[in-house]
């Protein structure tokens, strides 16, 4: 039986997080008092997330249904990789 997995993630920081949803390395920089809605439709009801907290950003893992495909929304809208990258001072610009 498939299932919808949801999460509600807030920055409640003073400065942006970068988001990472791995394995798909697509970057998403939640700036300061913003709320994302990680939703994963379709998945095994083994599916679950894991969290990696490194010094300036949070990795997300889609655990547990190798078909499944976790997406980050604001508001409703589903965004796209890169997301608010030009507001975080911690991503290297080339």
């Amino acid at each position: 039986m498939k299932k919808t997995e949801k999460m509600v993630f807030t920055n409640n920081t003073n400065q942006p997080l970068l988001l990472i949803l791995q394995p798909k390395g697509e970057d998403f920089t939640l700036l300061a008092g913003e709320e994302v809605e990680i939703i994963t439709e379709d998945c095994e009801k083994t599916f679950y997330y894991w969290f990696n907290l490194k010094n300036n950003s949070l990795e997300i893992w889609g655990e547990g249904d190798i078909e499944a495909c976790p997406s980050f929304y604001i508001n409703g809208l589903e965004l796209s990789s890169g997301h608010n990258r030009e507001f975080n001072p911690f991503i290297t610009k080339s």
